[in-house]
């Protein structure tokens, strides 16, 4: 393909690994433009039969019809699953309109897990409307990730809830959780080592960054060269960081036994220099 001035981002990887606070640190700059909302959770549905889609529809009306939900993102993402191929054409038009803008983003943590397939599709149809496709990976300690990701959506309802500030929580249950509902919800996604291979062998540029080392200057900096964006500050604080769910030993000692593949995948891929010290400290408990 020949090279285009301005690329579309996507990111590989999971929730709960910085995309929050690297979505508003890039967002400061005049170059970014990030589109209808942070999130677009857009391919998996293009790329779904109309079935799933019309389903995918429905229940994010019935999300809609409930005071409980946010409604702002639901709202701005309707229009996406009503029109997808309108709304890829007025999207990429807004964004090359933008007379300073290098960047269309799509800021979707899981793209990479739910679309590896379908990422050379991406690729293509997006240079079609103008961009070159680049990826970032962000990557964090597989069982702080997880914990992260439970402690999000316990308070959010989604496992059920307890009491979130209490310093010794009921570790029965959180084992419940991790041991059923939680299963697809939290330990796939954490299972990067299932998509590494088919993902970095891709033709797309891919830069990897761990979460241990994101809240800086110097990531940041790296990050705007290989996008081909002058330089922004470090936004200033990481906007999802708050209390954690008190996790017991025990209790991440099962979490990390039930994710040893993931450690051993990239001790063996990458070498065991390669990761950050909260990698090592979580595989102290196989």
């Amino acid at each position: 393909m020949s090279k285009l001035e301005k690329t579309f981002v996507i990111l590989y990887g999971s929730q709960k690994a910085g995309t929050t606070w690297l979505h508003r640190t890039l967002n400061q700059s005049e170059q970014f433009f990030g589109g209808h909302v942070k999130e677009w959770r857009f391919w998996p549905f293009y790329f779904s039969s109309p079935r799933a889609q019309a389903k995918h529809i429905s229940r994010l009306e019935a999300k809609l019809a409930s005071t409980k939900e946010k409604k702002r993102a639901h709202l701005q993402r309707l229009p996406a699953y009503a029109d997808p191929e309108g709304f890829l054409k007025q999207i990429t038009k807004q964004a090359l309109e933008q007379p300073n803008a290098r960047i269309l983003a799509d800021f979707s943590p899981a793209t990479g897990f739910r679309c590896a397939q379908n990422i050379p599709e991406i690729q293509q149809l997006m240079h079609g409307y103008g961009f070159d496709t680049k990826a970032l990976w962000l990557i964090r300690d597989p069982v702080s990730r997880l914990l992260s990701s439970m402690t999000m959506q316990m308070k959010g309802g989604t496992l059920g809830h307890g009491d979130m500030t209490d310093k010794d929580p009921d570790q029965d249950y959180i084992r419940h959780v991790l041991e059923n509902a939680a299963r697809t919800l939290l330990f796939n996604q954490t299972r990067i080592d299932l998509i590494w291979d088919e993902l970095m062998g891709l033709d797309v540029p891919a830069q990897v960054h761990h979460f241990d080392d994101l809240f800086s200057q110097s990531s940041v900096d790296q990050v705007t060269a290989f996008l081909g964006m002058e330089s922004v500050p470090p936004f200033e604080q990481n906007p999802n960081k708050g209390h954690e769910l008190f996790v017991s030993d025990d209790n991440k000692r099962f979490v990390a036994r039930e994710l040893a593949p993931t450690y051993r995948f990239f001790v063996n891929k990458m070498g065991s220099e390669w990761l950050p010290e909260s990698w090592r400290q979580s595989m102290a408990y196989l």
